[in-house]
């Protein structure tokens, strides 16, 4: 039996709402979330619907005429949610990672303020199975939950101008890929030649919510391999 979270709304504007769970980081939330994801899609048409840790975000195409009415008639699509299965089904994706220099500007420093070694952090970061949690800040973008505890570390007080496209990084509890050059304030502690956001793709992302993500390392020759 699917568990029921309670579950809370909140008016961004006259057109959009947040529907709010639990303010926590949880895979069983994150399913809950996916499954009624899923059926609002089915069920709402006209909107646009997108979600992150612990939030759906609902865009009408039309102002909401009362907006107690609409959260009733979400709190009933929301029970009818319950004993459905999720139309997706996940992916598990294995990414090749070059930790080596040039690509892995922030290793060392990471190490010395964990105290521990360059080697470690790169075992504890290929040993975990990542979950994604849902896709946002750069197109393609996946938010990876499950980083070990021991490698955690805050994102930068100054971001970077300038992270090449394919940088791995660590920014708090959490770790990902940059898909696009940008600014960003996460530790760049390796590099993929893998596209987690490529035209090509059906949505232009390679990985989507509840899909799962594990890094292993090549070596900067493997690496060339990979991008010949």
């Amino acid at each position: 039996m699917n568990r029921k979270f309670e579950i809370s709304f909140f008016r961004v504007n006259e057109n959009s709402l947040y529907i709010n769970w639990k303010n926590i980081i949880s895979s069983e939330i994150l399913h809950d979330i996916r499954r009624f994801n899923s059926y609002l899609k089915k069920k709402l048409v006209y909107t646009d619907i997108s979600h992150a840790y612990s939030t759906i975000l609902i865009q009408f195409n039309s102002p909401i005429t009362d907006f107690n009415i609409t959260c009733e008639e979400l709190k009933t699509l929301y029970k009818q949610s319950q004993n459905l299965p999720i139309d997706d089904e996940s992916q598990h994706w294995r990414i090749p990672v070059c930790y080596q220099k040039p690509y892995a500007v922030d290793l060392e420093k990471m190490a010395m303020a964990l105290k521990i070694s360059e080697n470690e952090i790169v075992q504890r970061h290929t040993k975990q199975i990542y979950t994604v949690y849902f896709i946002g800040f750069l197109p393609g973008f996946s938010y990876l939950g499950g980083l070990d505890q021991k490698i955690q570390f805050p994102r930068k007080s100054n971001p970077r101008a300038r992270i090449r496209k394919g940088s791995v990084g660590i920014g708090g509890s959490h770790t990902g890929v940059y898909t696009v050059e940008s600014p960003g304030g996460w530790n760049v502690i390796g590099f993929t030649p893998t596209h987690f956001f490529d035209y090509s793709l059906e949505t232009g992302c390679l990985t989507k919510s509840g899909d799962t993500v594990e890094f292993f390392e090549i070596s900067l020759e493997q690496l060339k391999d990979y991008q010949k």
